[in-house]
């Protein structure tokens, strides 16, 4: 699987749903998802783009873009998220912000 796109009116990703999916290159979470657990993209080292449809950053847990070392630490993986466009940047200031996601607040753009 490299593509990969969630049914709107899913609520959850569990923790480590997609752990080790390591040919997935792109995921896309409908606007209607309000938790993302912990790890659920732990492992997934190829993945480029996430594209998050909701306007409100949803609750995410810990080293949820992340990748085991081998050595008991663990690293960022440089996924491009993308949120929704506003005209006046609330949206991704909002990502920027929010609990979880402001870790990754350097790969948060608006959707193109």
């Amino acid at each position: 699987m490299t593509k990969l796109t969630l049914p709107e009116g899913l609520m959850t990703i569990d923790n480590r749903a997609f752990d080790d999916c390591e040919s997935m290159t792109n995921v896309a979470i409908p606007s209607s998802v309000t938790y993302i657990g912990d790890k659920v993209f732990l492992g997934c080292i190829a993945l480029k783009t996430a594209y998050i449809k909701s306007t409100a950053p949803p609750y995410m847990g810990n080293l949820v873009f992340s990748y085991f070392q081998g050595d008991s630490s663990y690293s960022d993986i440089q996924t491009r998220i993308y949120v929704p466009a506003s005209d006046d940047n609330s949206i991704i200031d909002a990502y920027k912000a929010a609990t979880g996601w402001s870790k990754y607040k350097y790969y948060i753009y608006e959707k193109p």
